[in-house]
């Protein structure tokens, strides 16, 4: 098994990519590409769909954000996020879009945001590191009120 910490850091790494680089390097074929799409505030982005778990979004041939999904993988990359920073390095915590009772965590200079109900991680966003003001205003979208 891959070691979490190397997890973590090859994702940050996947960032650095341009979409051309990135396309060469995964092999991704056209199928997997979905053109003019929205990711939160952010639109008219290509998203490279490497499985149902795995999301890339690229605008101008610039990575803006990978968004993991799989239970076990982004729990375990949270755990290895979580105890690699300073203890009194604390996140904005926002609603998240996930559900009624989840929290979007964001540790915006860090280039990471959680959304996360309980012990259950939900998603994670990559991006690159910038404000928390930047996070806000250019990715971020308040979720709409869940109704019961």
């Amino acid at each position: 098994m891959i070691d979490p910490s190397e997890i973590l850091e090859n994702y940050r790494k996947e960032l650095t990519l341009t979409y051309d680089q990135f396309i060469a390097q995964h092999q991704v074929k056209e199928n997997q590409i979905v053109n003019d799409v929205g990711y939160e505030k952010m639109i008219q982005l290509k998203r490279i769909d490497m499985n149902s778990d795995e999301h890339f979004f690229f605008k101008d041939n610039m990575m803006k954000i990978i968004y993991l999904t799989n239970n076990k993988l982004v729990g375990i990359i949270w755990s290895e996020f979580i105890q690699s920073i300073h203890k009194n390095d604390q996140g904005e915590i926002v609603g998240s879009r996930a559900s009624k009772i989840a929290n979007h965590i964001i540790y915006a200079k860090n280039g990471i945001a959680a959304s996360i109900e309980g012990d259950n991680v939900i998603f994670i966003e990559f991006f690159p590191p910038q404000s928390l003001q930047e996070y806000l205003s250019g990715i971020y979208k308040k979720p709409l009120s869940f109704r019961r």
